[in-house]
């Protein structure tokens, strides 16, 4: 069997090298065009309306009242809830909105913010049962100072 010459071996490879040196002389002039200077872009003032938002205001969907008991009784009546349904989906959010008061949140933070929300998304059948798991994860993440004064404030809540 005859072995093939070199140069018939890299003859394929030359063509490539090829057109790989002309497509970047076509790039190369591209870039060397000159850019057209931009054009004038008129710039307005925006009003900027600033809406005061209730986070707890927001909710449409109705709170079980077993939910917001949970809530109220593991935290103070001081605690806001929203549910918000996922369309399409056997799940909702619970949100529980945590008062500044409590907030570990720095004034910055919070004013970012608007509100110290706490979200989770729970299936329906969680229930009761994982609406209180969350509570007892939200009230573990507060410190002990904290947590003295949501369960003095519960006191006079009555719960």
């Amino acid at each position: 069997m005859p072995i093939p010459k070199t140069a018939e071996l890299l003859k394929p490879l030359a063509d490539d090298l090829k057109k790989i040196l002309e497509r970047l002389d076509v790039i190369e002039a591209k870039l060397e065009k000159p850019i057209e200077p931009e054009k004038e872009i008129k710039v307005e003032e925006i009003k900027k309306i600033v809406v005061e938002e209730n986070p707890i205001a927001e909710t449409k969907f109705p709170v079980p009242s077993e939910y917001l008991e949970m809530v109220h009784s593991m935290l103070n009546s001081k605690f806001g809830v929203t549910i918000t349904p996922e369309p399409s989906s056997p799940m909702f959010r619970f949100t529980i909105v945590v008062p500044r008061e409590y907030s570990p949140l720095s004034d910055a933070e919070y004013e970012s913010a608007k509100a110290d929300l706490r979200p989770i998304m729970l299936n329906y059948s969680d229930g009761v049962p994982g609406v209180r798991a969350w509570v007892e994860k939200v009230w573990n993440n507060f410190n002990a100072e904290t947590k003295a004064k949501i369960k003095a404030d519960q006191q006079t809540d009555g719960h």
